[in-house]
């Protein structure tokens, strides 16, 4: 078969030979250019697509690392005395009047306060969350002549 072809390429006038020449190197060229150019300039542009979204993921899950953290920080410590002792260490510190409190099985403390400004028990319950991690599971109030309520709460601890 090489034989064959090179009695083919002798038979070929000068003039045709270069342009064959040509045309090989042109088919050379084009092939190179689709089996190795294209595809490795392709590839390039997929790794620079996977590294922006990469980096776009990378900037999500910092801000959520620095959001948990943040949550992790603001969570309070475990109590340091039982849940019914904080309560109500906190209630008299801030000058209410429990008239009774009650620690459950369950870990809760059920608490009745006969009268108070609805200002000030809002305000001690978020501090007690913000502060100690207490959490309100149930409440019922009604309303006194006087413009306070009289309330009853069930407090659980969120604490860890």
């Amino acid at each position: 078969m090489k034989q064959d072809l090179v009695l083919w390429w002798k038979g070929r006038s000068g003039r045709e030979q270069a342009l064959l020449a040509i045309m090989a190197a042109f088919a050379a060229i084009v092939l190179v250019w689709l089996a190795i150019v294209r595809p490795l300039d392709k590839a390039g542009e997929d790794a620079e697509a996977r590294y922006r979204r990469a980096l776009d993921d990378l900037v999500v899950v910092q801000e959520q690392a620095r959001q948990l953290a943040q949550l992790e920080a603001e969570r309070p410590q475990r109590l340091e005395a039982p849940l019914h002792v904080v309560v109500s260490e906190s209630a008299a510190s801030t000058g209410l009047t429990v008239s009774r409190l009650q620690p459950e099985t369950d870990g809760s403390v059920t608490l009745a306060i006969e009268a108070v400004k609805p200002a000030a028990l809002f305000g001690w319950l978020a501090a007690l969350e913000r502060e100690n991690g207490v959490r309100v599971r149930q409440m019922t109030a009604g309303r006194n002549q006087d413009a306070t309520l009289s309330v009853q709460i069930v407090l659980v601890s969120g604490a860890r």
